[in-house]
């Protein structure tokens, strides 16, 4: 009988490439997502990662036991580690959650005004590739509130061209 699989996110502390987080799972029974989003400027259209440095990996969690194991075997080359819940355990993506990063990965982003309430990605700064909420527009700035992995980080003030609405 087969282990039931859940969605784990791995984050890399220096952003490392797929490839090394592939080399790190490479043999185990587990799938690597890697949410993309279409980003278009001006006439190009370019995928970017939705969370940069986060990887999602689908697997058991005896995998996830040897994941780690990989990945402290290695600790030298690559900075790897799982997100962990309170209980200091891998911690696990409800479907819902999945399902709404899907959700997202299908929108292409787009230059345009702002209004509050709209949903926002973030494209420079230390906030770089959030998505937020508008609670306040002024002219060329706009007050947000971040949220990552359904945590709002409280309201910011960013320049209006440091944002691209999603639609």
């Amino acid at each position: 009988m087969e282990k039931e699989k859940a969605w784990y996110i791995l984050w890399s502390m220096n952003d490392c490439s797929r490839s090394k987080v592939e080399l790190v799972l490479k043999g185990t029974d587990s799938e690597l997502w890697v949410p993309l989003l279409k980003q278009v400027v001006g006439k190009e259209t370019k995928e970017v990662p939705l969370y940069p440095g986060y990887y999602f990996v689908k697997c058991t969690p005896e995998s996830v036991e040897r994941i780690n194991d990989r990945i402290k075997a290695l600790r030298s080359r690559v900075n790897i580690i799982f997100m962990k819940n309170e209980n200091k355990k891998a911690y696990t993506l409800t479907e819902e959650e999945i399902s709404r990063i899907k959700e997202v990965e299908k929108e292409d982003i787009n230059i345009s005004d702002f209004s509050e309430g709209e949903k926002v990605r973030i494209v420079e700064g230390m906030l770089k590739e959030c998505i937020a909420r508008v609670v306040e527009v002024k002219t060329g700035f706009l007050k947000v509130i971040p949220t990552l992995f359904n945590r709002e980080l409280g309201p910011f003030v960013i320049k209006d061209c440091y944002c691209h609405k999603l639609k």
